[in-house]
């Protein structure tokens, strides 16, 4: 009999420690498995904070370039040449910020020099009026010093080379050979109908 007393004894303080083993075990791993699901809960909610922000950020920069830059022009250079009334003699003026900033009229040296690097010493070869620039400073330059009709626009913008009248002039003008977005326009006086009938 206390064989028995001394077996129940043991089955009941095996059936405590496994049962509290098995509750702490169960209450472990509830309590870990509580805290991932909140932490994964907790980066979930970072993220689409992050993600919300960023978004924000984007069309808050997406607006502010389309309402201050709703188109971003290209500033070329220009340079222009021009024949004077004497015989000979040229004045050359160049656009460092593009054709719509002040420009600069070179000293007589550097425009002989200028001259010299375009055409050599040739005179034959040194049109009245000469101009390199993209082909919307072209068109801008060309309406105001040669009256420049809308008709001829599309010439200098789509024509890798052309020949075109302004009222007093004839014009040719072509891509430059250095630098493919630019165009050389070289441009002489027609001959008045005065001078023909002599």
């Amino acid at each position: 009999m206390s064989f028995l007393i001394g077996a129940a004894k043991i089955a009941f303080l095996s059936l405590s420690i496994i049962g509290s083993t098995v509750g702490v075990g169960s209450g472990l791993s509830y309590t870990v498995k509580n805290k991932l699901a909140e932490k994964t809960r907790q980066k979930r909610n970072l993220d689409r904070q992050k993600e919300l922000e960023d978004r924000k950020t984007k069309q808050l920069n997406d607006k502010l370039k389309s309402k201050d830059t709703p188109f971003q022009k290209k500033v070329f250079k220009a340079e222009a040449i021009f024949k004077k009334m004497s015989e000979d003699t040229y004045s050359c003026r160049d656009w460092e910020n593009g054709i719509d900033n002040p420009y600069k009229d070179l000293e007589d040296s550097e425009c002989k020099g200028k001259i010299n690097k375009i055409w050599g010493t040739n005179s034959e070869n040194k049109p009245e009026r000469w101009f390199r620039s993209d082909p919307e400073s072209a068109i801008s330059f060309f309406r105001g010093s040669l009256s420049l009709t809308s008709d001829k626009y599309y010439l200098l913008r789509n024509q890798e080379k052309g020949e075109w009248e302004t009222s007093t002039f004839t014009c040719n003008h072509k891509r430059d050979e250095n630098q493919g977005e630019m165009i050389v326009v070289s441009c002489n006086k027609k001959a008045s109908s005065y001078y023909r009938s002599r």
